[in-house]
């Protein structure tokens, strides 16, 4: 494509300007004694952190929309926070509401087109942390109010360990993992991920509802009360520490692969047994149903 004369010029100006914004930046910064040219100091162990305290008896939603990072969420003895590690200032949107809290990411690329000092500053900073990893924590106390937590990472994991709460999960990851471990929670658990692994330790929740593209689903040592599982490409284990399911209704289905039910194994890839109770009052009726395309299902003890 060729350039037009007014094009040409337009961009000889705009790389003018930025050289200039760039000068001015670096002399502000030269020239004011006081202001930083990062606005990120970093902490002992090397970290940018930026935190944000909330009243976790009043937030009922908190919802993560990130590219690059590893999230964790954690039991606390202390107030309810969220930790930004590594992330530039400039590089997030912060919504917060009566009852919610929403952290958007965002590029920095536009900071280097604002032609002012904070701009530019931020623009430095961002290039400064490119190159470390990303990770947003979420501490939660018990007793919080947390119906939802909403995560959706492009490139990354989720790890959610040790609470108590009466908490709703959602997690979707293209590319990376969600692990699951000492989680007492009455709510539902839904999982969706491209490319990666669902791994639950140590649990007790209500139902888990996971749909996976290519990767496993492993869980041992829990009570869930409903699965619902499809997978694509892996597979699906259960291990129940001895917990009988003789009495749980169970649908596994594998359309190229066998499922193991304790010590019997089925080669046309399906197996069911019971009947669910309807209108029961008072009944808890555990309920599996696995539906593997490409590999196999195992339930053992």
């Amino acid at each position: 494509m060729k350039f037009t004369k007014k094009m040409k010029k337009l961009l000889i100006a705009s790389s003018v300007l930025a050289v200039i914004g760039v000068v001015l930046c670096i002399a502000g910064f030269a020239v004011s004694g006081e202001k930083e040219l990062f606005s990120q100091k970093q902490n002992d162990e090397g970290q940018y952190v930026y935190t944000y305290e909330f009243d976790a008896s009043l937030i009922k939603k908190i919802s993560l929309e990130l590219e690059y990072a590893d999230v964790n969420v954690i039991k606390t003895s202390g107030s309810g926070m969220i930790e930004m590690i590594n992330y530039p200032l400039d590089n997030f949107g912060m919504t917060v509401g009566a009852t919610t809290v929403a952290i958007e990411e965002k590029s920095a690329l536009g900071n280097l087109f604002s032609f002012n000092f904070d701009g530019f500053r931020n623009y430095f900073n961002s290039a400064k942390m490119a190159s470390k990893n990303r990770t947003v924590n979420i501490y939660l106390p018990e007793g919080n109010g947390i119906k939802l937590i909403d995560i959706d990472i492009y490139s990354g994991d989720a790890n959610i360990s040790k609470l108590l709460a009466d908490t709703d999960f959602e997690i979707e990851i293209d590319y990376g993992s969600a692990f699951i471990e000492n989680v007492v929670s009455s709510g539902n658990l839904s999982v969706n991920i491209s490319e990666g692994n669902l791994v639950i330790k140590n649990s007790e929740i209500y139902s888990n509802t996971s749909e996976l593209t290519y990767g496993y689903e492993e869980i041992a040592n829990s009570i869930i009360t409903e699965i619902d599982a499809e997978i694509k490409k892996g597979y699906f284990k259960y291990e129940t520490g001895g917990d009988s399911l003789l009495s749980s209704v169970l649908r596994l289905k594998t359309d190229n692969g066998r499922v193991r039910f304790g010590g019997d194994i089925y080669e046309n890839g399906s197996f069911s047994q019971g009947m669910e109770y309807t209108g029961v009052s008072g009944v808890v009726q555990t309920v599996i149903n696995v539906h593997v395309g490409e590999g196999n299902i195992m339930i053992t003890e």
